[in-house]
């Protein structure tokens, strides 16, 4: 840009050139700090205890968490039916049904005064003991897991 100065001088009019703008080295400077920062965001969001993993990993567990209380609050309504004696596999499953909806879990008898509970839409597995404790059975692919004893077997 050029403008004119008035000098005090003799009246003359002096021209000026004003260079402004940003030097190529301050650019690149600027692009690699970007970059860095860049790098610093993606590691902190992905890799193994990135925010992204850890946020499925509180999903699931908070899932996890709810089936169980609901299988619990399903066994002390079973033990109810039965004055708090024992329940069966029918008490389970209806309460079940109540809670999480017609059809949305599954109860399987595994001969070991236990039943299994599978939950349709989460494709998980809870072990309950006649005493109403509950355990996450962890099975990855889905698939039923079943729990066979041999009684009086002989080799």
């Amino acid at each position: 840009m050029f403008y004119l100065e008035n000098s005090n001088k003799a009246w003359g009019y002096s021209l000026f050139c004003m260079e402004k703008g940003i030097t190529l080295i301050a650019l690149a400077i600027t692009i690699i700090v970007l970059l860095i920062l860049a790098g610093v965001t993606i590691a902190t969001l992905t890799g193994e205890n990135g925010l992204l993993t850890q946020a499925v990993n509180a999903k699931e567990e908070t899932e996890i968490t709810s089936e169980k209380e609901m299988i619990s609050l399903a066994v002390i309504a079973a033990k109810e039916k039965d004055q708090y004696v024992e329940f069966d596999k029918e008490d389970l499953q209806e309460e079940l049904d109540n809670l999480a909806g017609k059809e949305k879990t599954m109860v399987y008898n595994n001969y070991l005064e236990k039943y299994q509970v599978y939950f349709k839409q989460s494709k998980r597995y809870y072990e309950v003991d006649k005493d109403g404790n509950v355990n996450y059975i962890n099975v990855s692919n889905g698939e039923k897991k079943l729990t066979i004893n041999c009684v009086n077997s002989q080799i």
